[in-house]
Parts: C-alpha cells; structure tokens; sequence
C-alpha cells in the first residue's frame, strides 16, 4: 500500500512538471489577407504535454517576415494556474509570415513559433485539379507546378526522444487549390507521419517523432520533378535536436544484505528511458544522492554522469546500524522506488561465529575420538579471525553477505572452528611431539604395558 501511494505520488509530479516551451496553433494555417485570425499559445512541459504556470505568464507575440518584425508585437497573458491563452491577429499583406511567441515569466521558457500563409482573396482554380508528387518514385507528373514551401517551426527547440513529442513540419503550395500536392519526405532518423504528405489546397503540417536521440533533418526526396521549385525555409534544412529521454535513475548496490557499519559499498547509479532502456547522458547529468537517516557518505555526491555514458559508481558508508534508504535525483527525475538497505553493526553475528567455532572444534574432537581441551581456543580463534575477516573483505569470495544473520555466521564459525581445531593439531605434533597427537607417548605405552 505504502509503495503504491508513492507511485502515485511519483507520477503525479511528473504529470505535473513545469512549462518548458511555447507552441502556437493556428485552426487554419492558410488565412485570406487582412482577415482577423486567432492564434492560440500553450505552455508545454518537455513531454508535450500542456502545463499550468505557477504565476501569471505575460507572453508577447509578434509577426515577421524575413526576419523583420513587420507590425508592433502584441501582449497576451496566461493566468496563474492555467496554460494557455490566445490573440487576434490581422495581416495586411500577403505571403508566408512567420509568428513567434516569447516570454519571460519561467527561467530558459523557449519561444514558440508557427507559420501562416496569406493569400490574396479565397483562390480560384488556375487550371482542373490534377495529382502532383514531389517524390523520388512513382509517376512522372506534368512539367510545369507550383512552388513548394517547407518550413521548420520547433527546429530551435528541445525535444525529447519519447515517441511522442513531435516536431512540426509545415507545407505550403502557392497555388491553392490547383493541385493535389503529394510529397514524399526523407528524414535522416526518427519517424514523419503522415508520409507521403497529401495537400489539397495550400497548406498541410506533418509530424515527426523519434525514440532515438539525435539531430534529424527532413527533406523532400532528393529527385524533384522539372519545374518544380522546393523553398526550405531556413535554408539548408535545420535539424530537429531529439534529447535523451531519462524517465528513471536506478541505483544498485553491490550487497544489499548484512552490510556492516563503518563499511563502504560500491553504488551504480543508472540512466533509464520509459520502457527500460539505458540512456546515454548527451551532456554532463548531475545526479544528488539522498539518504534518510542522514548518518552516512557517499564517495561522490553530486555524482556526475559523463556525456556518452549511461552509469557511474560511488561508495556508501554508514556509520550506525540501522535501515536506511537512498535515493537519486537528476534532471527533475527521482529514483522509483527507493533503493532500502539494512546496516548491521559492526559485530553482529559475533558471539555466534565464536560459538560456532567451538561447536566445530568439539566435532573434531570427536572423530579423532580423543578430546584435547587445548584444540577449544584454536576453534575459537579461527571462527572469531574468519568472521572479521569477512566483515571486511579480506576472503576472496567470503564477504559480508556470506554471513547475513546469527545462523550464517555460527555456520562459518562451525567450519572455521573445525578447521583451525584440525591446524592445531597439526601444529601441536610438530612442536611437541606426541602432543595433539593419536599416538600414545612412550610413557603411556610403558604405563599400558605394565598392566
């Protein structure tokens, strides 16, 4: 129950992250000169996804055409607590404008920007309708056709890598509705849809989006039709800038049982998308380590993450036994769930081991059916030496973890106690002869032969 309200919880903040982008939408993008049109601005959080300002937002859009503003800019507000508004525009001219919205009221907010086509009148059909493709395959269309405009409204902005922040590509034709436009387009990576892209009239929009990092360009196809002109718009066409999508960081201990105080324990910490996926760091990823109770270290903290990797390692030490739980922060993402780990103090399972140690001792006692007191303290010295040794890493293979509870360690303590009962032995035959050892002395054997 406990872990599920913390999911909830967890996903309740990431639904409700800040704003970090401008888009405009237009209901129609193709509109007839010195008309009055409406401009709707939303504020997204980096997912595409709509978020509230947490004060009120003034926002200021303009309208410009080649790079000069061509009327003085208008000011809108977004209320506290809300995520969009809208302006009224009028356009006195023809041509294909372009209207970017900026603001302020978040530090880094990127401006939001979409184009509008202008035309003079409603149209009227220069000739009967007729397909046109702008493609490197199918049919070859008739020679003479109109100029094709294609332009990059969220070139500038940060996307994420998600699958679903999309990347707007706007079309249009100067000759409305005298052709039924079909373009072809290639991207150099993620995924346009719809494509081939069917304009009938003088405007369409199509999308792309990408799992993978990266920058993308699209274009139409490379083999254009004679007498077809394609305009980019900036000119070459700028790519689209994809960023990794870090959804999670993970954090793994390399023991996660009877971890002694006192003890460092190498922590990785971990990059993860949405589905499981490691994530390369494009840039440096600072990642805070939090630990609650606060009586413990981290060898690094912040740790940071390199650009190209998707982990880096740290140490933990606590100091007192206890439970403790360890979270990672970077990048507006925590770790889910946090990572929990029981610190034992330093000479837990002790008397254990050292009871075990004589219990061995004793059962080598017995199988040489001789019982030598003095072999009790060689038990007890070999459990009491394997246990610390354990507790600090010194055995190759024997660490910490060997040794979870009382129960592990009067098994160790067992085992060391029956081997270093055995070494005894061995040590006593060779200093004393005759003692430790299953061979009556000479003095026995005389006492036995009187009898």
């Amino acid at each position: 129950m406990q872990w599920t309200l913390l999911l909830l919880l967890v996903s309740g903040c990431l639904q409700a992250a800040g704003p970090v982008r401008l888009r405009l939408d237009l209901a129609q993008t193709s509109v007839p000169v010195n008309r009055e049109f409406t401009v709707g601005v939303d504020l997204l959080d980096e997912h595409d996804r709509s978020a509230n300002a947490a004060r009120e937002c003034e926002v200021s859009v303009e309208i410009l055409k080649n790079g000069q503003r061509i009327q003085p800019a208008l000011a809108a507000r977004i209320p506290a607590s809300s995520h969009n508004t809208s302006v009224h525009l009028r356009i006195a001219q023809t041509g294909i404008f372009r209207i970017r919205a900026t603001s302020a009221c978040v530090p880094g907010l990127q401006a939001g920007q979409i184009y509008v086509n202008v035309r003079a009148g409603s149209g009227s059909l220069a000739r009967p309708p007729f397909l046109l493709l702008v493609s490197t395959a199918g049919p070859e269309p008739e020679p003479e056709g109109p100029t094709i405009h294609i332009l990059y409204p969220d070139s500038g902005v940060n996307l994420k890598a998600d699958g679903n922040t999309k990347a707007r590509i706007q079309v249009f034709v100067d000759s409305p509705s005298a052709a039924t436009v079909r373009i072809y387009f290639a991207p150099t990576g993620g995924r346009i849809d719809p494509n081939p892209l069917d304009i009938h009239g003088d405007s369409a929009i199509a999308y792309l989006t990408s799992f993978t990092p990266g920058f993308f360009t699209v274009s139409a196809g490379q083999a254009l039709p004679q007498g077809i002109a394609v305009i980019y718009d900036p000119t070459p066409a700028p790519p689209h800038h994809f960023k990794p999508d870090i959804q999670n960081i993970g954090i793994t201990p390399t023991a996660q049982q009877s971890i002694p105080a006192g003890k460092p324990i190498d922590l990785t910490v971990t990059l993860w998308d949405g589905v499981g996926n490691l994530v390369a760091a494009e840039d440096p990823v600072s990642v805070s380590l939090e630990v609650n109770p606060g009586n413990a270290d981290f060898g690094a903290d912040p740790l940071v993450i390199p650009p190209g990797q998707s982990q880096n390692h740290t140490s933990f030490t606590a100091h007192t036994s206890g439970h403790y739980q360890i979270q990672a922060a970077g990048l507006g993402v925590k770790s889910t769930p946090a990572l929990e780990i029981d610190i034992s103090a330093l000479s837990a399972g002790y008397l254990p081991a050292m009871l075990g140690g004589l219990a061995g001792a004793c059962v080598a006692c017995f199988l040489r059916r001789k019982f030598d007191w003095r072999q009790l303290p060689g038990g007890a010295l070999a459990a009491g030496g394997v246990f610390w040794a354990a507790r600090f890493g010194f055995l190759h293979g024997i660490g910490a973890s060997m040794i979870p509870d009382s129960y592990s360690a009067a098994i160790v303590g067992a085992i060391a106690g029956f081997g270093g009962a055995k070494v005894l032995s061995y040590l006593l035959k060779l200093m004393f002869p005759g003692m430790g050892s299953d061979t009556p002395s000479p003095k026995a054997q005389a006492a036995g032969g009187g009898e």
